[in-house]
């Protein structure tokens, strides 16, 4: 029997808090196993185990609970994949050339972007009251970034793009969640990435691009550090989205979905601590500027629709 798109837990708002608290730490820990796996080998190959280990424990997962992986909805299943790949493709290539930290705030503007392409996908007419949030996220952005933009001004801005496609997923989900389940959609996003993972890595062999070398990759491969350090990248991107679909399933988004700003705060951490980030006065300010701003954005965007 198929199970409808949205199931409920009831109204469980510790236990939601605390998953989603939980999500944000897995997918923290997912970043830093991407910044230690592309100190020897090109993200391109992390991408590729993002993408792969999710399949197996996604599809038994949806089996168990809808007892098929059909959908009637390729086309859009396809959409958000592709657009998701894509901003992952971009958020991975700016955490190997950014601070983690740095890359983990781009990429978390996304809820700004995403109100604003709802009121235009989906007339969801909410986002003339988040715009005044956008400035101060996009201000926040200027301040993380400009000291240093002469430098990292390519890889900055990549970064914000993969919060652009992102957000672009996010309104596909939503058109998705009508009729699919959350594992369902998850499960279809590391099917299609794991072969456009795939492709690219076939590609960028056969041009040389992006420092792909078959030789470097068995190596690092045959080392244990670095096979754990790849599997570790999956296992906890998995892990962060099963965490965040249980939260959702237990409160109402607009409560839990802020919570999952503490990802900048325990990438920062992680920087600091696990990979010598330095620490600096513009990037604290710019990232709190960025956070707040997004995590605002569900409470204004909740208040706008009640108010109509």
């Amino acid at each position: 029997m198929r199970m409808n798109a949205q199931t409920s837990h009831g109204s469980r708002p510790v236990a939601a808090v605390l998953l989603m608290v939980a999500s944000a730490a897995s997918f923290a820990l997912m970043g830093a196993a991407v910044k230690a796996s592309t100190g020897s080998l090109p993200f391109l190959v992390s991408l590729f185990f993002r993408s792969i280990l999710g399949i197996i424990p996604l599809g038994i997962i949806v089996i168990v609970r809808q007892g098929s992986l059909r959908s009637n909805r390729q086309k859009l299943l396809f959409r958000r994949s592709l657009l998701g790949f894509c901003a992952m493709f971009m958020f991975f290539f700016a955490i190997e050339h950014l601070p983690l930290s740095t890359a983990v705030v781009l990429n978390q503007s996304a809820p700004v972007f995403t109100v604003i392409f709802s009121a235009i996908l989906l007339k969801e007419h909410r986002a003339i009251h988040v715009l005044p949030l956008s400035f101060v996220a996009f201000l926040g952005v200027g301040v993380l970034v400009g000291p240093d933009i002469a430098e990292t001004g390519i890889e900055a801005s990549i970064g914000l793009a993969s919060a652009v496609l992102s957000a672009l997923a996010y309104v596909t989900v939503k058109q998705l969640s009508v009729t699919e389940s959350s594992p369902l959609i998850v499960f279809y996003f590391s099917v299609w990435g794991t072969v456009f993972a795939a492709v690219v890595l076939g590609l960028a062999l056969l041009t040389g691009w992006g420092d792909l070398d078959l030789d470097v990759v068995a190596r690092e491969l045959s080392r244990p550090a670095g096979v754990v350090a790849l599997c570790l990248v999956g296992f906890f991107g998995v892990c962060g989205q099963l965490l965040m679909t249980a939260s959702y399933a237990r409160a109402r988004a607009s409560l839990v979905s802020p919570f999952a700003f503490f990802n900048p705060l325990f990438s920062y951490v992680i920087g600091v601590s696990v990979f010598s980030e330095s620490m600096t006065l513009h990037g604290v300010l710019g990232g709190i500027l960025v956070v707040s701003a997004s995590a605002l954005v569900p409470f204004v965007s909740n208040g706008a629709t009640r108010a109509r």
